[in-house]
């Protein structure tokens, strides 16, 4: 329903590291807004619908929140574990607009979402 908040998530990601770390997340959409995907093809649409608003990320359910980009953005960054692994949560949020257009059958809103967990030195 547009202008209502659709919150996905937790996603978890449990690390166990022996120096400084952090997860990054990037969207394959510069814009971080989901563009129209054919699940026939299972390829974007060449020049078809985007939301108008980007995902936006968090590391709690109640934000703060931040666009998803193309290029990594840090999630979260911690110390060290040790032998005790730390759990992080990650959650999703999309806001849709009455601008945004419904899709015919075979077609849906999509992007890819990289996770990635780095040593940080």
């Amino acid at each position: 329903m547009p202008s209502e908040q659709v919150i996905a998530g937790p996603m978890v990601i449990t690390v166990m590291a022996n120096s400084p770390w952090a997860v990054y997340v990037h969207s394959d959409v510069s814009s971080g807004q989901p563009r129209e995907f054919d699940l026939g093809l299972g390829e974007y649409v060449e020049g078809g619908c985007v939301l108008e608003r980007p995902v936006e990320f968090s590391v709690a359910l109640s934000g703060p929140w931040r666009a998803l980009e193309g290029v990594p953005s840090i999630a979260v960054s911690k110390h060290k574990t040790g032998n005790n692994p730390e759990s992080v949560e990650l959650f999703f949020r999309l806001t849709s607009t009455f601008d945004d257009s419904p899709l015919p059958s075979g077609r849906v809103y999509g992007m890819n979402v990289t996770y990635t967990v780095l040593p940080v030195y």
